[in-house]
């Protein structure tokens, strides 16, 4: 039980400033307010969290199934046929930027704490958060960094293909991969202001920046490039 005690500096009160006493009174007791915390030391130790695998385990299978469909479906004619020039130029570039991006993002999902059920707890027990929209925004989080992985992999597949569709869906990959970072470095300083640190900001900041500039380069070199143009020219039929 918790008890407040209160006391007067003066034995009496004017009577012209009765008003403006009991207001005051008033307002002290709006402003007795507490919060009860508990601090287990188990949640310092790694547990697994089901419900972080269920979300990854659907996003990937709903993206997979969504890359089949784009595999079999879209496959535009290339301007330049039976050509397949080697991959050479300025495009080994963004070659071994697509074939290192697979383990970066592992890297980063696996070092996020997605997978550890105290993050979820911590959600509910943190008073400076939102929880149920915290909790939605961690498992969007989920579900975008898993179809950006998925969407990664399969554009390997279709650039050791040469396929015709690669320039066009890796463009893609990097305007969703933009919208991304900046969708979630807006939502997570709605919902958790105070837990955005300045370093975190500025690492998102800096992250965005570079997706920008990847984006403003090599969009415009796939959509242009005769190099692409004569190196992307297989289809599927």
């Amino acid at each position: 039980m918790v008890t407040h005690n209160f006391e007067l500096l003066k034995n009496t009160v004017p009577g012209d400033s009765i008003e403006s006493f009991l207001m005051q009174i008033d307002k002290v007791k709006d402003e007795m307010h507490y919060y009860l915390t508990y601090n287990n030391n188990n949640l310092t130790k790694f547990k697994i969290s089901w419900i972080s695998i269920l979300i990854a385990l659907i996003s990937t299978i709903l993206s997979v199934l969504l890359m089949i469909f784009i595999y079999k479906k879209y496959d535009p004619q290339p301007d330049y046929r039976h050509t397949n020039k080697p991959f050479g130029g300025w495009l080994i570039l963004p070659i071994i930027g697509l074939l290192t991006t697979p383990l970066v993002l592992c890297i980063q999902i696996f070092t996020q704490h997605f997978f550890n059920q105290n993050t979820w707890v911590n959600i509910y027990q943190s008073p400076e958060t939102l929880p149920t929209a915290s909790a939605f925004l961690i498992a969007g989080e989920i579900i975008y960094n898993f179809f950006i992985l998925t969407f990664s992999i399969f554009l390997i597949i279709l650039l050791f293909k040469k396929r015709s569709s690669f320039p066009n869906l890796i463009s893609v990959y990097y305007t969703v991969a933009l919208l991304g970072a900046i969708v979630d470095l807006v939502f997570s300083k709605i919902i958790m202001p105070d837990l955005i640190t300045a370093s975190l900001n500025n690492d998102s900041v800096q992250t965005i920046v570079r997706l920008l500039f990847v984006a403003f380069i090599w969009i415009p070199y796939f959509q242009f490039s005769e190099r692409v143009k004569t190196t992307f020219c297989k289809t599927i039929s």
